[in-house]
């Protein structure tokens, strides 16, 4: 039995069997061991440095499908904030939903506190 990458998987007999879109998505998943680290996606990388993924019926970023498959949905007029500030991240305890307007402040904010050590920015 192999995994094909167009999310298959071939059988010895010759027959394939399709994988569900969160059999897929584990493919491309870097698990930690336990201690809250990042989980890396490893699929394709949209150009802005985000995972995407083929969810069965599009092209979603990878970050979005592991919170609405393991958290539930975005609330309405919310984006996925990386409170890791790693884009690659997939792990849902590291995304929480925030307004477009906090995600802006925290993205220049974060860079800021680690250059000066201080909240005080």
């Amino acid at each position: 039995m192999s995994v094909a990458a167009a999310g298959r998987i071939s059988h010895a007999n010759g027959g394939t069997v399709a994988l569900s879109p969160e059999e897929r998505f584990w493919r491309f998943v870097i698990v930690d061991d336990g201690n809250g680290t990042c989980w890396p996606w490893g699929g394709a990388e949209r150009g802005n440095g985000y995972g995407s993924f083929w969810d069965g019926e599009k092209s979603v970023r990878a970050h979005r499908f592991a919170y609405e498959t393991f958290v539930g949905p975005v609330p309405e007029g919310m984006e996925l904030d990386h409170v890791c500030r790693n884009r690659r991240c997939v792990n849902p305890r590291h995304l929480e939903p925030v307004t477009r307007s906090e995600n802006q402040l925290r993205r220049f904010r974060a860079p800021a506190l680690a250059a000066t050590g201080s909240a005080e920015v």
